[in-house]
């Protein structure tokens, strides 16, 4: 995070803590913790056209064209007895896609104004190639819409949104750090609170986000662009998912948003409140505030954020979400912010010994409540405590739970 010397109303980072204010604390883990370390290792870089021909159809942003130089890789010694055609695929549901009934056929090349295709090619009879392609067409009716209302203001940013699913901030720090080192380069604002079951294929990404970040970054568009790098929540399966680390970790994605220098002038109140925002609690809630706001640039004019912020003071409650370029308020807890306690990371942690009595009856109520889990399965064996590894004990703050204390001990069980 690039804080200026002489920025204003920024808190204070407290050792140990991404969060440290009297409605959260989040501690500040480290990556390569112990619990954790076990679990990463260097993956091989991924050869994708090893034991593979080259695509025998390549894309532009507009149109599909056949590879000349590939026809061999196929056996296609006459390129007017190829066939190829596409078909237009959409998503009915989220488990459900459908095709189009006709297959369109194209020589050479083809202009697509759909989004989804699949590509299909045959030779003397015999299919040949298969592929898939995603375009990014104008749309008539949202371009006339647009007009129609006037709704992209003379000054106004692009938007670009580069999210990778299921990484946790920490796990970015482990798996791409070249990426990490840009945008701390490019003076990115992180905001600290906010690959499935395989934790470290995210490595295969960092050389990729890199270069596509350096050079958009040197692109004349990239002035006029506003680049949010994002992850919707870490790894939630394997032996990580396991340890109370990678318990926070499910629950903490990474947030990064990197602005033009003149934005960051232009708009320095909205700036300052974002930065001194990065040591607080904030949601995906905040995020749509933010990307509303950054729909009209007007709406964060420094005379209009002192506005907006002073009506925010006026208000008995904060909404649910409010936009990152507000101040939003230090006492804020999860159940303001609108997080369940199951997902809230607002936590006091003590390592627990693993030989306690704490620890061995948390550790036995488990195995109890499985194997009465277990019963009616009699082909299922009746478990046994083997071995505690881990045991820590988390404590909402007090802030949070004034009617009563609860303690919760974590345990993790070999059996």
């Amino acid at each position: 995070l690039q804080i200026p010397k002489n920025a204003k109303n920024i808190l204070s980072k407290k050792s140990g803590y991404l969060v440290y204010t009297r409605g959260c604390h989040i501690p500040d883990l480290n990556p390569f913790d112990r619990h954790v370390k076990r679990f990463y290792h260097k993956e091989s870089p991924i050869n994708c056209s090893q034991n593979k021909p080259p695509n025998l159809v390549g894309s532009n942003l507009t149109a599909l064209f056949i590879i000349r130089s590939a026809l061999g890789f196929y056996n296609v010694s006459d390129v007017e007895k190829l066939q190829c055609c596409y078909q237009t695929f959409w998503r009915v549901n989220e488990n459900k896609i459908k095709y189009s009934s006709d297959c369109q056929t194209f020589v050479k090349e083809l202009h697509i104004s759909e989004e989804f295709v699949k590509v299909k090619c045959s030779y003397e009879g015999l299919n040949i190639f298969t592929y898939y392609y995603a375009f990014t067409p104008l749309k008539k009716k949202v371009e006339e819409r647009c007009q129609k209302k006037n709704i992209i203001p003379k000054e106004a940013v692009s938007l670009l949104v580069l999210g990778i699913d299921s990484v946790s901030r920490l796990n970015l720090y482990r798996q791409m750090p070249r990426t990490v080192a840009l945008l701390k380069e490019i003076k990115a604002t992180e905001i600290s609170s906010v690959t499935h079951d395989y934790m470290n294929h995210a490595q295969q990404a960092d050389q990729l986000c890199e270069d596509f970040i350096r050079s958009e970054s040197n692109s004349y568009h990239f002035n006029k662009t506003v680049l949010v790098f994002l992850s919707d929540h870490g790894v939630r399966w394997g032996g990580i998912r396991q340890t109370f680390q990678g318990h926070l970790e499910e629950r903490l994605p990474f947030l990064f948003f990197y602005f033009p220098k003149w934005f960051r002038e232009k708009y320095s109140s909205a700036l300052n409140n974002m930065r001194r925002n990065s040591r607080l609690l904030t949601t995906p809630f905040d995020l749509h505030e933010t990307f509303k706001d950054l729909s009209n640039l007007r709406l964060i004019e420094n005379d209009l954020i002192k506005k907006r912020s002073n009506e925010l003071k006026t208000l008995a409650t904060f909404p649910r979400g409010t936009s990152l370029f507000l101040p939003l308020d230090e006492g804020r807890t999860c159940s303001k912010a609108g997080i369940d306690p199951h997902w809230c990371t607002c936590l006091e942690s003590h390592a627990l010994a693993t030989k306690s009595l704490k620890a061995q009856i948390s550790a036995k109520v488990v195995i109890v409540h499985l194997n009465k889990l277990l019963k009616p399965y009699h082909a299922c064996s009746s478990l046994r405590l083997s071995k505690i590894l881990d045991a820590s004990i988390k404590v909402p703050l007090l802030s949070q739970h004034k009617s009563h204390t609860i303690e919760d001990c974590v345990v993790v069980c070999h059996n």
